[in-house]
C-alpha cells in the first residue's frame, strides 16, 4: 500500500529565513522539509550586445557592472551559493514583433559549408551590426546554410560559423538573414560553462534548480558562487526583444 500523508506550509514573506514558519503534519517518515534562506536576483534586458549578470569579490552580485542592492536589507546582494537558473526569452512588448539592423541581404561570394571564419562580400548599406547573428542560406537548396555571430566592415561581412546544415563547396548563391534571438555564453555561471554562444529565440529558454539531497551527510544540492562567475547575454542587431534572467542563491 502506497505511503498516505498530509502537509501543512505556511510560509511568511519576510527574512531571514528564521522567521518563515514552516508547520508539517505527514505520515511519511522519509519525507525531508528543509528551511533556507535564499536571495534572488532578476534582470531584463532588451538592448545590448553585451549585458551582464556577474559574481564579483565576496559574492558581490552585479548587472552591468551595477552592484546589486537587497531590497529587505538595504545592502549589497551577496551570493554564497548558486542555487538555480533561469532564462527566458520574450517579445519585449507582446504585439510588437522583432525587428533587426539588417536581413535578407545577398551575396555572390564562393565558400563552401564549414565552421571558422566566412567573409561574405555584401551591398555597403548592409547595416550590420557586429555581433548579430546571422544565417547564410544557398538559394539552390535551403537544407544547406551557415550560421554564426558577425562583424561587419564597408563591403564585407565576417561570419565567425558555429553551426551548419547541409553542405556544398563553392555556393555562391547566398541570402542572409538576421536570426532573431539572445545570445548566452557563460562563464561558470550556476556551474554552466557555455562558450559557443547558446542562441534563444522568442518564446524559448532554459531553467536549471538544484534539489537538496543528502549524501553521507554532505549536501550537495548548490553550486559555490566565486568572483569572475559572469553569465552574457547578447541582443546584438535585434530589437523588440526581452531577456529575462532569474538567478537563485544563498
Amino acid at each position: 500500500m502506497a505511503n498516505t500523508f498530509s502537509l501543512t506550509l505556511k510560509a511568511q514573506n519576510s527574512h531571514p529565513a528564521s522567521t518563515v514558519v514552516a508547520a508539517v503534519t505527514q505520515q511519511a517518515p522519509d519525507l525531508i522539509v528543509k528551511e533556507q534562506s535564499l536571495q534572488s536576483a532578476v534582470a531584463q534586458f532588451t538592448s545590448g550586445a553585451t549585458n551582464t549578470v556577474a559574481i564579483g569579490a565576496s559574492g558581490v552580485v552585479t548587472v552591468n557592472s551595477v552592484t546589486q542592492v537587497d531590497p529587505v536589507t538595504g545592502s549589497n546582494l551577496n551570493l554564497t551559493n548558486h542555487r538555480g537558473l533561469s532564462i527566458v526569452v520574450q517579445r519585449a512588448a507582446a504585439d510588437t514583433a522583432p525587428t533587426y539592423a539588417a536581413n535578407a541581404v545577398t551575396s555572390t561570394t564562393s565558400l563552401t559549408i564549414g565552421t571558422g571564419s566566412k567573409a561574405f562580400t555584401v551591398a555597403a548599406a548592409g547595416g550590420w551590426v557586429d555581433g548579430t547573428r546571422v544565417r547564410a542560406v544557398s538559394g539552390a537548396n535551403h537544407a544547406n546554410w551557415m550560421e554564426g555571430t558577425v562583424t561587419y566592415s564597408s563591403t564585407t561581412l565576417t561570419m565567425t560559423v558555429d553551426t551548419i546544415g547541409g553542405s556544398g563547396t563553392g555556393l555562391t548563391d547566398w541570402t542572409l538573414y538576421t536570426v532573431p534571438c539572445a545570445q548566452i555564453t557563460s562563464t561558470n555561471f550556476a556551474g554552466l560553462t557555455i562558450a559557443t554562444a547558446l542562441p534563444l529565440v522568442e518564446g524559448s529558454g532554459f531553467s536549471l534548480f538544484f534539489d537538496y539531497v543528502s549524501l553521507s551527510n554532505s549536501d550537495v544540492w548548490k553550486k559555490k558562487a566565486t568572483n569572475g562567475q559572469t553569465l552574457t547575454v547578447s541582443l546584438a542587431g535585434v530589437t523588440g526583444l526581452k531577456a529575462s534572467v532569474f538567478a537563485l542563491g544563498d
